[in-house]
């Protein structure tokens, strides 16, 4: 029975590790990807770049690919703005290490990696298996619990006091907060102190600015900025988010 469970649990892994990808994504990104091996990179960027926004799809090579070619462009803010989402697919300490040498360059804010960013990236990163590890930990007690006649208080008392471990653990997870940020793309970007352009101005950031997200008011983004909440126009910046 529990070995039954187990592969059960093995199999949905594998099913939800994988993106469901269309027919259509995986033509147009076999198109991008055979333009930008060829060189052909202001052809292969616009098929990538619908890919992510239109059809909401991406893979980790396609977001490096996008980077490469704002760096070639020298489009420093593009450039930081798919690598911070490459590194959000695959971190490592050696992508933040760029981002930060180029935010620096430029004098840039918002880029630092904090004890709890990293946190939170490498839990969106590693989120099926931390679920399949405390679904497998929930199942070896149920069957301890179900199949284990002898001692059988032990198991009862102890397998309570674990499944209220699990329970508490289940809810912590799904409060983390997702990752939202938006990259100033443009020079002098005002920001209101509500969503709308009859609002105060609060103040002025020049492009490349890197501010968290709190919320989306349709064409405007809450952001902290200062230690406030402010607003900005989608419009104004490079929004979007894997998480």
């Amino acid at each position: 029975m529990l070995k039954k469970i187990i592969y059960f649990l093995l199999l949905f892994l594998f099913c939800t590790y994988k993106y469901t990808y269309s027919q259509s994504f995986k033509n147009n990104l076999i198109t991008a990807d055979s333009l930008f091996k060829k060189g052909e990179y202001l052809k292969a960027e616009p098929i990538y770049q619908n890919i992510f926004y239109k059809e909401k799809k991406y893979s980790s090579e396609m977001l490096l690919h996008l980077a490469f070619i704002a760096n070639k462009k020298q489009d420093y803010v593009a450039y930081l703005y798919w690598l911070n989402l490459y590194f959000q697919v695959q971190p490592s300490l050696k992508t933040s290490e760029k981002i930060g040498n180029t935010a620096n360059t430029y004098e840039l804010a918002g880029y630092e990696l904090t004890d709890r960013k990293w946190f939170t990236i490498l839990y969106h990163h590693y989120y099926r298996f931390i679920v399949l590890g405390l679904c497998l930990i929930g199942c070896l007690v149920i069957w301890l619990f179900l199949f284990r006649k002898q001692s059988l208080l032990v198991y009862r008392r102890n397998g309570i006091l674990l499944l209220i471990f699990l329970l508490f653990s289940i809810i912590s997870l799904n409060i983390i907060p997702e990752t939202k940020e938006i990259v100033i793309a443009q020079s002098n970007t005002y920001l209101m102190s509500a969503p709308s352009g009859a609002s105060w101005v609060v103040g002025i950031v020049q492009k490349g600015q890197k501010l968290p997200v709190n919320n989306e008011h349709d064409i405007w983004v809450e952001v902290i900025w200062n230690n406030q909440k402010v607003f900005v126009k989608k419009t104004q910046g490079y929004f979007g988010s894997i998480f």
